[in-house]
């Protein structure tokens, strides 16, 4: 066996953990998100069985990050 057919199967043999994404879905600056979000990505990165990783849609340039009324605001 050379070399790289070593390597090649060493990486098939390896295991990976799965990677988690913890979205934060709200943009509004006076959101509540952020808290339960930290205490949550705390948690997860004390495990050992998986990768996480913290997603703030604040973070990325989408068209309705400024919206101005809640869903609530809709209905009232």
């Amino acid at each position: 066996m050379i070399a790289s057919e070593y390597f090649i199967k060493a990486e098939m043999t390896m295991t990976t953990l799965p990677k988690i994404a913890l979205i934060i879905g709200s943009t509004r600056a006076e959101r509540f998100a952020d808290l339960p979000a930290q205490w949550m990505l705390a948690q997860a990165q004390a495990r050992t069985d998986m990768t996480v990783e913290l997603v703030d849609l604040r973070d990325y340039d989408l068209p309705f990050f400024n919206e101005m009324a809640s869903n609530v605001d809709a209905f009232g």
